[in-house]
């Protein structure tokens, strides 16, 4: 599983690998439905479907994951679920299921965990309907109140955050946001990259191509693969 966890993970900021991964992580869950981290593959392999838009095959993975005797796993299965619906452009129908799940009792630190998840969820629903003071809301609280631990949550947090300040045509507050993401979350790779193309973008827009500059650079160096290191050429809003 450690080979095949490393091969996902570097997947996901690089496409070329996905294919090796999730061929590694099937085999993995095919053969080892008793091991201990059967269900932490099961939800890799599903972010993996998902990253690769194939959400008949993401569907399938998260209700193997949903059957988890475990809470924790279980609200993980329906804030994923939730995921594929709105990846798929069922915006509708991925808000009732983040707000389903951010409603319901959040009484252990994992269930806190998975509120906030699903908060989340639900601000990216709301930005895609244009209902962006809402969204604003449920970001700010996210910000404010999620657990110190919680880092891929905090780096999304501020991702979306820096989307509707750029949305809104405030430019300044934007660049802090993404900031945030670069500088306090470096080991989060999911969401580096999509940082990282935004910087570079609003630096020249503020005045600084230096800046911008040495910002593309370190997107290229790093993540020479990525989908948003391809998109440099775009405008800031691509």
């Amino acid at each position: 599983l450690l080979s095949a966890r490393a091969r996902a993970t570097m997947a996901r900021t690089d496409p070329a690998g996905m294919k090796e991964a999730v061929s590694q992580l099937d085999d993995f869950v095919r053969s080892n439905s008793n091991h201990f981290r059967y269900y932490e593959a099961v939800g890799l392999l599903g972010r993996l479907y998902l990253a690769q838009k194939d959400f008949v095959q993401a569907r399938t993975t998260y209700a193997l994951l949903g059957r988890a005797p475990w809470p924790d796993y279980q609200m993980a299965a329906r804030i994923a679920e939730a995921r594929v619906q709105l990846v798929s452009g069922d915006v509708d129908g991925a808000l009732a299921a983040f707000e389903q799940v951010a409603s319901a009792p959040a009484d252990d630190p994992a269930a806190r965990a998975r509120h906030f998840e699903a908060l989340l969820g639900k601000a990216n629903c709301l930005q895609k309907k244009g209902e962006h003071e809402q969204a604003a809301r449920a970001l700010d609280e996210v910000i404010r109140d999620v657990p110190a631990e919680a880092t891929a949550v905090q780096a999304e947090a501020y991702l979306r955050q820096g989307d509707a300040f750029l949305a809104a045509g405030k430019n300044t507050p934007a660049l802090l946001a993404y900031l945030h993401v670069e500088l306090l979350f470096p080991n989060e790779e999911d969401f580096q990259p999509e940082a990282l193309y935004r910087l570079s973008q609003l630096w020249k827009i503020v005045g600084r191509p230096d800046r911008a500059a040495e910002t593309a650079a370190r997107l290229q160096t790093r993540y020479p693969n990525s989908e948003w290191t391809k998109q440099l050429t775009g405008p800031a809003g691509g």
